[in-house]
């Protein structure tokens, strides 16, 4: 979903699956994970959709949250965490090679 990955799934469909009410966002370390996935794959331009909504999810001040918004394209709390950035830039099909 424009290169993200939402947090829940329905796991027939692949769809959003949070509870009614929630707001839908998009999981970091999930979409980063996707990313390797498709490289490994082979799929170039989903490939290509992940790693630029990650690019764009970088705060300013250099950290990383840990979940964006699908309607607002906000983080969805202020914490940031140290390893949220390790798995948004490090392409593990890269590092295994």
């Amino acid at each position: 979903d424009r290169g993200g990955v939402p947090a829940y799934l329905d796991m027939e469909s692949a769809a959003p699956a949070f509870v009614k009410g929630d707001a839908v966002y998009f999981d970091v370390v999930s979409s980063a994970l996707h990313r390797s996935l498709c490289h490994w794959l082979g799929d170039a331009k989903t490939e290509h959709l992940d790693t630029t909504f990650l690019a764009r999810l970088q705060d300013p001040n250099g950290g990383w949250f840990w979940g964006h918004r699908r309607d607002t394209d906000r983080p969805l709390t202020r914490e940031q965490a140290p390893i949220i950035g390790f798995w948004a830039t490090t392409d593990l099909a890269e590092a295994l090679i």
